[in-house]
């Protein structure tokens, strides 16, 4: 397909799989809050794609001057679907069904930013540049590996909910929701949330990790203190965190939009507040994917 209309076929797939982050500005223009309630939305609709696709091949036709308006189309679009795809698999929470409807859906397999994936895909890309008569070849092997790749994470995804299930049952818990959350670095390390009525249990997990081998908790090394929290599935450590204590100052600022907005974002959210010596007082909202929102001022000064 990409034959017929040559290196504009490439320049129009790209500019499509990359047009459903284009809100990222929104980040950069200093209110991380329309990112949260935004990235993700109407760009990333499934019942959008087909409209963008028409426009950008539209668009394509006229600055290339090909007569191939179908070609492009279908190029737009797989790229459009493939985007939709690759953010689906990640745990930020992508809403496929808007304008209809703003409910995120997520499959958690693979981490928002993973060294590996985004290799597999660079490397083939650059190998294509200097070896353009193996490009089919090279491309075809990445999507392969990359399937591969996808269909490990689902697997050790897999294995993180039984983990999670076997704490259920073993705490005799009664609970809300859970999920299995991919971690940086490594398809084996994965981050287990469970949230029943009052509380949220966190635990790390490692499935290369051996039973009776543990991290080390104290280390100069960076490396170490990041992955002191993770332990075999055997002998993996819940945290429990109270989801909303009981304060005055917590339930003020959950009647505040910008608080409200954030607090449906995030999937498993809990509440903390401290009140400085100063006397201003400090109200966090946070989430446990590692997001946080901060409302301070007057409004919270104390005594």
């Amino acid at each position: 397909m990409n034959k017929t209309v040559g290196k504009w076929g490439t320049i129009a797939g790209v500019a499509s799989a990359l047009l459903p982050d284009i809100d990222w500005p929104l980040y950069l223009l200093g209110d991380k809050l329309l990112l949260v309630k935004y990235h993700r939305w109407i760009l990333n609709s499934i019942f959008c794609i087909p409209l963008f696709a028409l426009i950008l091949a539209y668009i394509f036709v006229k600055i290339s001057h090909i007569k191939r308006f179908w070609v492009f189309f279908w190029i737009c679009a797989f790229a459009l679907l493939s985007h939709l795809f690759l953010d689906l698999i990640t745990s930020y929470g992508t809403m496929i069904f808007s304008p209809l409807s703003n409910r995120r859906f997520w499959l958690d397999l693979v981490f928002i930013i993973d060294p590996s994936f985004t290799a597999i895909l660079l490397i083939p890309l650059i190998l294509c540049y200097f070896l353009k008569r193996w490009t089919t070849l090279i491309c075809s092997l990445s999507l392969i590996l990359l399937t591969l790749y996808i269909g490990l994470c689902g697997i050790y995804h897999h294995r993180a909910v039984k983990s999670a299930h076997r704490f259920i049952k073993e705490s005799n818990i009664e609970y809300k929701k859970m999920a299995s959350l991919p971690q940086p670095t490594s398809l084996f390390k994965w981050l287990n949330l469970i949230e029943t009525q009052d509380m949220v249990y966190q635990g790390y997990l490692d499935f290369l990790r051996k039973p009776g081998k543990r991290s080390k908790i104290y280390s100069d090394s960076f490396w170490d203190r990041l992955f002191s929290k993770y332990n075999s599935p055997q002998e993996v450590r819940y945290r429990s965190f109270k989801k909303l204590p009981p304060s005055p100052w917590i339930q003020k600022a959950l009647t505040l939009d910008e608080v409200t907005d954030f607090y449906e974002f995030a999937r498993f959210p809990i509440a903390r507040y401290r009140v400085p010596e100063i006397a201003d007082a400090m109200l966090g909202i946070f989430d446990k994917l590692g997001l946080k929102y901060h409302v301070m001022g007057e409004e919270w000064c104390c005594g």
